[in-house]
């Protein structure tokens, strides 16, 4: 299983060796279980798109570029064969109407998936300038995060926790968080001014 853009990350991995990977494994009985989960954020195409899917099966999300956690919502693509003994394990998997409508229409809305990659993007660059003007090194991250490394990591997380502002620590790397976008601009004010308490 490989997860691509990884999270927290954002480490993305060569179409090349993802392909050669699949091969290898279609070669001992096996498959690549591909989680694209955090793959729609790009301007970038997916690892899987354009791809004849032998040996790889994507999972893909709603829940994450789209914001539509709530729905519950993804899917899987991938090598015909393992898809039908996937479908014939699980049975029909029963999906209401209704987030399947919202499900058509999110992938339909190319203006709002345009827009909303830019704005990321944008997010991206003014949060990762942010972090470094604070004392961070950038570490990785998507357009839906920044994942940064920082000496006094663990007491900048309970600083910003009591400014109400949750970020993600790692007990592997205590030095390092993942911070998402603030929503408003007051949200962005109240990140900087936690950060200069620092």
């Amino acid at each position: 299983m490989v997860v691509s853009p990884n999270n927290p990350t954002g480490k993305e991995y060569d179409k090349t060796d993802l392909l050669r990977l699949a091969k290898n494994l279609k070669a001992r009985n096996g498959f690549l279980v591909l989680d694209e989960a955090f793959g729609d954020v790009s301007d970038q195409t997916t690892p899987t798109t354009g791809l004849r899917l032998e040996g790889i099966v994507a999972l893909k999300s709603f829940g994450k570029f789209f914001g539509l956690a709530g729905l519950r919502l993804g899917f899987a693509i991938g090598d015909t064969e393992i898809i039908t003994k996937l479908h014939a394990a699980l049975g029909p998997w029963a999906v209401s109407g209704i987030p399947m409508e919202v499900a058509i229409k999110a992938f339909c809305d190319t203006q709002w998936i345009s827009s909303t990659r830019k704005t990321l993007a944008n997010n991206r660059a003014r949060l990762e300038q942010l972090l470094i003007q604070s004392g961070f090194n950038i570490a990785g991250g998507t357009s839906l995060f920044t994942y940064a490394q920082h000496p006094q990591a663990e007491q900048i997380f309970n600083l910003l926790c009591r400014a109400h502002i949750l970020t993600r620590p790692f007990e592997h790397s205590p030095e390092k968080l993942r911070f998402g976008h603030p929503a408003t601009e007051a949200e962005w004010d109240r990140l900087q001014n936690a950060l200069k308490d620092a």
